[in-house]
Formats: C-alpha cells, sequence, structure tokens
C-alpha cells in the first residue's frame, strides 16, 4: 500500500485468493488513498474449475476522468465480458493475461477490435516468461480507444509499456526491464 500511496499511482496484483471459504482467481486493486479492492475472474479456462470457482466482484477504477474494467486470462475471450465494461461507461479495459505464442494473435485482435467497438483504450499484460512447462507470448501492449497499437514489448521479458492520452491524442513507449 505504501507503494501506492508514496508514488500515486493505482497498482493492480493478480493473486488466488479466499473469499467465502472458496477460491478465485483475482486481482488487487491498491489505491493511493489507501483503499483496496478486489476483482475476481468471471469466465474459467478448461481444467480451472477443479481448483478455482467463477466470480462475481468487479470493482471499477477510477483515475482523473477515465473508469477501467479489469479483465483476467479467459476473460477477454467473452464478448458479453468488455461489452459490460462498456455498459459501466469504462473508458479503460485492463487485461491481465498468461497467452502463448499460439493464441496471442486471436486474442490481440479481439482486445483491438473491443477498442474500436467501444471506443475505450485497451491495457494487455501478459505474462514475459515461462511458466509450468507453458511458454508465453510476452508482448504486452496498449491499444487507443481507436484499436491502434500505442505502445508495445516485441517478446519476453519483463518491461514496462506505458501510454497517456491528452486532448484526445494517445502517446506512449515501451522499455525492457534489464
Amino acid at each position: 500500500m505504501s507503494l501506492s500511496r508514496n508514488h500515486n499511482m493505482i497498482i493492480i496484483a493478480g493473486a488466488p485468493v479466499r473469499v467465502d471459504k472458496r477460491l478465485y482467481i483475482g486481482a488487487f486493486v491498491l489505491n493511493p488513498d489507501g483503499s483496496l479492492s478486489l476483482y475476481l475472474k468471471h469466465h474459467l479456462h478448461s481444467g480451472e474449475e477443479k481448483v478455482f470457482k467463477p466470480g462475481h466482484l468487479n470493482p471499477m477504477i477510477y483515475s482523473g476522468s477515465d473508469k477501467a474494467s479489469i479483465a483476467i486470462c479467459a476473460d477477454l475471450t467473452h464478448p458479453d465480458h468488455p461489452a459490460d465494461a462498456a455498459r459501466n461507461e469504462s473508458t479503460l479495459y485492463l487485461a491481465g493475461a498468461f497467452i502463448t505464442p499460439e493464441g496471442y494473435s486471436k486474442d490481440s485482435d479481439l482486445l483491438k477490435k473491443y477498442a474500436r467497438k467501444y471506443k475505450m483504450g485497451v491495457a494487455l499484460s501478459n505474462f514475459g516468461g515461462e511458466s509450468g512447462g507453458n511458454i508465453s507470448a510476452g508482448k504486452s501492449a496498449i491499444w487507443s480507444d481507436a484499436g491502434e497499437k500505442v505502445a508495445g514489448l516485441d517478446g519476453l521479458g519483463e518491461g514496462l509499456v506505458i501510454a497517456k492520452k491528452i486532448n484526445g491524442r494517445w502517446s506512449g513507449k515501451s522499455m525492457i526491464i534489464q
């Protein structure tokens, strides 16, 4: 919480979480004012239901004039999920995922489509390494509310993708962290 407060930034951190004796895949939202909220993944991948339950918590994130919705992995592949974000008047759709090289093109095309269709900026934070014998595509990216890629990483590894919108114009940059 002190990092969020000291740097005046919103931090979203994913983790398994137990709520009412059930296990969910969650995203903790730490706000600069010290408040904490929790998003629970709505749509599970095949096999995840053996351990996790689909969630229902869906807090909105507010930053200046922007309102953001969260998605975790399989959520972004269900068109109803970004449609709900748009109905909630979100201007940003923030997705955290583990997308493989084989699935990246399809999923990134979906995110670009959502950005254009719903006129909201879309950010993808994709895992940048290997986990459980599976390799991720990396390539975290941000698309403008017109569906144009603003910034992104080229592949695997740790990095930052940063974008801003000033007077309706998007700009961005990415950097590898060594």
